[in-house]
């Protein structure tokens, strides 16, 4: 007997916000392409836009300080229309002093034309929702975490 849709997506979303929230995370990213992208694209430039915001907090040996680095939820929503990533991050003071000085720029530096929203992640549980809004467990190749974030798991 298979559960119909309604009670998968029911019980599978609240999960997914839970697990959001539970990360804590600090930030509340969105990354905009404006331009035709496929999400295997959009994955690789979210975790190259990752990596260069640790090397930038954390110096050239960022790869080696793992305890320090930041981890990532990340959300690809809109893959029709305007594909764009939301990300709940979690990170470190040194982090935070950094994406702001430098996330506009390297995502730029990505992605020509794209655009940026940071926010402090002030309402987790609002935005734990907001990410799993149209996450349904057919969908769920479109949710994808920093290697960090998968070791925590």
């Amino acid at each position: 007997m298979t559960l119909p849709t309604s009670v998968t997506v029911a019980s599978y979303r609240p999960s997914v916000a839970q697990f959001i929230a539970d990360a804590k995370p600090s930030l509340a990213i969105t990354l905009a392409f404006h331009r035709p992208t496929l999400p295997a694209g959009a994955m690789q430039k979210t975790r190259l836009f990752h990596a260069m915001l640790d090397h930038a907090a954390l110096g050239r040996n960022w790869l080696n300080r793992a305890d320090e680095r930041s981890s990532y939820i990340a959300v690809i929503e809109h893959l029709d229309t305007n594909l764009h990533v939301h990300l709940a991050m979690t990170c470190g003071d040194k982090h935070l002093d950094c994406v702001h000085e430098a996330a506009t720029a390297i995502w730029r530096k990505l992605v020509p034309g794209g655009t940026i929203d940071i926010q402090p992640a002030y309402d987790v549980p609002g935005w734990g929702r907001y990410l799993s809004k149209e996450i349904t467990p057919w969908t769920s190749d479109n949710l994808f975490l920093s290697e960090a974030a998968s070791r925590q798991t």
